[in-house]
C-alpha cells in the first residue's frame, strides 16, 4: 500500500539540522535549525518549484508552543530548498505541524499527523520528537506528501485554508539589582505571553536584550516572566503599547524575594529639578527652570562673589510608609553641553577642592523658584560629595539614610540640595538636568527596599 501510494503522489524528505547548541558563560544554551528539502525522485515537478515558505509549529516539553503557525521562507541553493534558520534553546521538544505553501500562501504538500488516514504512507507522522543537545547535531527527516485531491482531514489537519497571521516583534530587556556593582544588570528569565488566556509564547530566555514574535490579532497580550527567586511579573500591555518598543525595548525590573526595587530616571515633563543664583535672586534672568543643567559653583560675576545652588525631587510615593530602604544611589551625569562650560570648562576646582554636601530640602518649593524663595533644608544625614577626579566626572552617590529620612518624614521632605562646602571661588560642579535631550544623562535614583505586608493591611 505504501509503495503505492508513493507512485500516485510525491513525495519530499525534509531533512532538519540542528546545529549543536552554542554556549556562553552565563547565558542559556541554544542551537539554529534550518529545514531542507530534498525530493525523492524528478525535481523538475512543478510543485517542488512552487514551494515558497513552510509553516511549521514547534512544542516544547511542556505542551507550550515554541512556535505556532511560524511561516519561514525557503531559499533555492543548488537545487536544495533551505529554510531561514529559527533558534532552541537546548531542551526537547516535538514538531506538531509542518506544511509546505506556495507564493500564494496555498498548501501543497503536508506532514500527516499521527492517526490520520495518510499517517501510514509515511516512516513517521507527526508529532516528531527531538532533543536539542548542546555541541551536537540532531537531523530529523519529516516526510510530506502532496495534498492535491485530497482532504485536509485525511492528514489530520481541520483546514488547508490558512490565514497567516501577521506578527510583530518586540524588545524586551530583564533585569535584577546586583549589590555588588550597585547597579542593574541583564538577567535570564523565563516568558509566557498570553492572549485570550492562550499561551502564544512561551520560552527560556538569554541574559541579552531579547526580540519576542507575537501575533498581531489580539487586543492585549498577558506577559508573565519568572525567575527562581525573584517575584513573578505579570503584566497586560494593548497591541500598540507594545508597538512603542520595536525600537526601544521594554525593560522589566523583577524583584527579589526579599528586596523591592525603584528606579526613577524622569524627563522634563515628570522631573522636579533647578539651580538657583545669587546673582538673579529673583528669578528675572535665570528663572531656574526648562535648563538643561544643574549647575553647583562658587564664582564670580562682574567682579562680585555669585553662588549657584541645586535641587532635584523625586516622586517616592511609590514606596510604602514604614518601608525600610535597603540602599539608595542618586545617579549625577557631566553636562558637556552646559552653556557654564564656555568659561568654566566642566568640574572646577581652581579656588579649591569642589566638594559638595547633600541635604534633604524640608519645605515645599515649585519651578519656577529663584534664590529668594529657595526652601529650607537639613544637615541631619547630609551626604558630602567629593571632589571630582576628572572635568568630566559622572557621580553615583549613596544617598541610603537621606532616602531614609524622606520616606521616615514624607510629609516635610522635598527632595535634595546640592551646594559647596565652601564659598571660596573658583569651584564648580556641572550636571545634566531632566531636560537634558539626551535621557540617559537625566538625574537618576535607585532604591532598594523591604516592608511588611502586615503593616500595609492592617493584620
Amino acid at each position: 500500500m505504501k509503495n503505492t501510494f508513493k507512485l500516485l503522489v510525491t513525495l519530499l524528505v525534509f531533512t532538519i539540522i540542528l546545529y549543536g547548541c552554542k554556549k556562553n558563560e552565563n547565558l542559556i544554551s541554544k542551537g539554529d535549525i534550518k529545514f531542507q528539502i530534498i525530493l525523492n525522485g524528478d525535481k523538475s515537478n512543478s510543485e517542488y518549484d512552487e514551494a515558497s515558505f513552510v509553516l511549521i509549529s514547534i512544542k516544547n516539553e511542556t505542551g507550550d508552543y515554541v512556535y505556532q503557525s511560524e511561516q519561514l521562507s525557503l531559499y533555492d541553493f543548488n537545487g536544495y530548498l533551505i529554510s531561514e534558520p529559527i533558534s532552541l534553546i537546548c531542551g526537547n521538544y516535538h514538531l506538531s505541524q509542518f506544511i509546505v505553501l506556495n507564493s500564494d500562501l496555498e498548501a501543497i504538500y503536508a506532514s500527516p499527523v499521527e492517526g490520520s488516514v495518510y499517517a501510514s504512507f509515511v516512516d513517521e507522522p507527526l508529532p516528531i520528537y527531538f532533543e536539542v543537545i548542546q555541541d551536537n547535531v540532531t537531523k530529523l527527516t519529516p516526510e510530506v506528501i502532496s495534498v492535491a485531491n485530497s482532504n485536509p482531514e485525511d492528514f489530520g489537519y481541520t483546514t488547508f485554508s490558512f490565514n497567516i497571521v501577521e506578527t510583530f516583534d518586540f524588545l524586551l530587556g530583564v533585569f535584577v539589582y546586583n549589590e555588588l556593582i550597585q547597579n542593574f544588570e541583564l538577567t535570564d528569565y523565563h516568558i509566557k505571553v498570553l492572549g485570550n488566556d492562550q499561551v502564544l509564547f512561551s520560552s527560556d530566555m538569554e541574559a541579552v536584550t531579547n526580540q519576542i514574535k507575537l501575533p498581531g490579532e489580539y487586543e492585549n497580550y498577558e506577559i508573565n516572566i519568572t525567575k527562581q527567586g525573584y517575584q513573578t511579573y505579570s503584566q497586560t500591555f494593548s497591541y500598540e503599547e507594545l508597538l512603542l518598543y520595536i525600537e526601544d525595548p521594554l525593560e522589566i525590573i523583577l524583584q527579589n524575594g526579599e528586596y523591592n526595587v525603584l528606579i526613577l530616571q524622569p524627563n522634563g515633563d515628570q522631573g522636579k529639578d533647578a539651580q538657583i543664583w545669587t546673582y538673579d535672586p529673583t528669578g528675572i534672568i535665570d528663572r531656574g527652570t526648562n535648563r538643561t543643567d544643574i549647575v553647583i559653583y562658587e564664582w564670580t560675576k562682574n567682579g562680585a562673589p555669585t553662588t549657584k545652588y541645586g535641587l532635584i525631587e523625586f516622586d517616592l510615593s511609590d514606596i510604602p510608609e514604614n518601608s525600610s530602604i535597603s540602599s539608595a544611589y542618586l545617579s549625577l551625569f557631566f553636562d558637556p553641553e552646559s552653556v557654564d562650560n564656555q568659561h568654566i570648562f566642566g568640574h572646577c576646582q581652581l579656588g579649591g577642592p569642589n566638594e559638595a554636601y547633600l541635604e534633604r530640602i524640608t519645605s515645599t518649593w515649585e519651578e519656577p523658584v529663584c534664590w529668594n524663595t529657595q526652601p529650607t533644608t537639613t544637615e541631619e544625614n547630609r551626604v558630602l560629595i567629593p571632589a571630582s577626579s576628572s572635568p568630566t566626572q559622572d557621580y553615583i552617590i549613596n544617598v541610603t539614610l537621606l532616602t531614609q529620612d524622606i520616606i521616615d518624614n514624607f510629609d516635610t521632605s522635598y527632595g535634595f540640595m546640592i551646594k559647596m562646602v565652601e564659598a571660596q571661588y573658583y569651584k564648580s560642579l556641572i550636571f545634566a538636568s531632566s531636560e537634558h535631550p539626551n535621557a540617559n544623562l537625566h538625574p537618576k535614583l535607585v532604591v532598594t527596599y523591604t516592608y511588611d505586608n502586615k503593616l500595609l493591611t492592617g493584620e
